[in-house]
């Protein structure tokens, strides 16, 4: 066993796979990062329509004003801003994680997402993890607290699913980590998408 690997339970699994309390800080600085973000970008494209007076857009005069301005059912184009707006986040995730292996948040806290074999995934298991994500977010991520604490390699419902793990890169040999161009490529069309998902929020 190679000094500094710590692995789970089962004897011949190397990897230094990570808990509930490290994975949730994770998704937490995703989701405040990218909410961050996504706000600036929405605030500086509203008020810019707004300066700029373009007919045919909705008039953007703050933070509130298009929430005041709903009356009835919404336009098919403020359907469809609306609808790229709630899919921006999760689809952002799915390709930055399935391009590199992790998000802004695994970045910062120093993981990744594998198989568990510790090689490479592919877009499909990242699509699968992220629709079991929203069953194991349920009660606040109890679900998915309560089916790591069983597993033996630290998985939720969607790591089972996939059969994948999440790891610190630490533990990673050098030729399973991504490369720093493929860490930009991924974070930066996430970020990307995210930005296409509030801009369409924004005008239309």
């Amino acid at each position: 066993m190679a000094e500094g690997s710590a692995p789970s339970k089962g004897k011949d699994f190397q990897l230094d796979v990570v808990g509930f309390p490290l994975r949730a800080g994770a998704r937490i600085f995703d989701l405040a990062l990218y909410s961050i973000l996504g706000f600036a970008i929405w605030l500086v494209l509203a008020l810019l329509l707004h300066v700029l007076n373009i007919e045919g857009l909705p008039a953007a005069y703050g933070i509130f004003e298009s929430f005041r301005n709903i009356s009835g059912p919404p336009s098919a184009a403020a359907s469809i801003g609306l609808i790229a707006f709630f899919l921006s986040m999760p689809l952002s995730w799915i390709i930055a994680t399935s391009i590199c292996g992790m998000t802004i948040g695994k970045l910062i806290c120093g993981l990744i997402v594998v198989k568990e074999d510790g090689s490479f995934i592919n877009f499909w298991d990242v699509v699968l993890r992220e629709i079991a994500f929203y069953i194991d977010a349920v009660f606040y991520g109890m679900v998915a607290s309560l089916t790591m604490r069983d597993s033996e390699k630290q998985q939720r419902i969607g790591d089972k699913w996939a059969h994948t793990v999440v790891a610190r890169r630490a533990s990673l040999a050098t030729k399973s980590l991504p490369t720093k161009r493929r860490i930009v490529v991924g974070i930066g069309l996430s970020v990307l998408i995210s930005f296409i998902g509030y801009a369409a929020y924004a005008v239309l």
